[in-house]
């Protein structure tokens, strides 16, 4: 294979990297993030092994709905596990089964990731903003 082959062999994986993460990014509910600067209600779906979405950007005083839409027990809770202690608001103290949702209101203004506490590699993070 000559040196002009592989550029544009490399060429060509550059634009098919590129394009699938620009479908990713475009892509909120696929668990990507979610600005809601002009709502204050946002409902995160618990789906088997992801929160949907997965990245959180909201005004202090929005009320975020975690809802179990996973056919297993899920605790959404901040991070760092086991201690909940970035957001202490922010820990439903108690598994939530397939079908149940928990609610908070974020009003401190932060930046934390969060977790499921029965499964602690399903991530997120939550950004509050003024």
């Amino acid at each position: 294979m000559g040196f002009k082959t592989a550029l544009i062999i490399v060429a060509i994986l550059v634009v098919v990297a590129f394009l699938y993460l620009y479908n990713l990014a475009q892509a909120p509910e696929n668990g990507v993030a979610i600005n809601t600067a002009e709502t204050n209600n946002v409902v995160v779906k618990m789906l088997p092994g992801a929160f949907s979405p997965s990245a959180l950007s909201v005004k202090k005083e929005t009320q975020i709905t975690f809802v179990n839409k996973d056919t297993v027990p899920r605790w959404p809770a901040s991070a760092v596990h086991p201690e909940h202690q970035c957001y202490p608001e922010f820990d439903s103290i108690k598994s939530i089964v397939p079908g149940e949702s928990f609610s908070f209101t974020a009003n401190i203004v932060k930046t934390c990731g969060f977790h499921d506490h029965l499964n602690p590699s399903i991530r997120g993070s939550l950004t509050v903003t003024e």
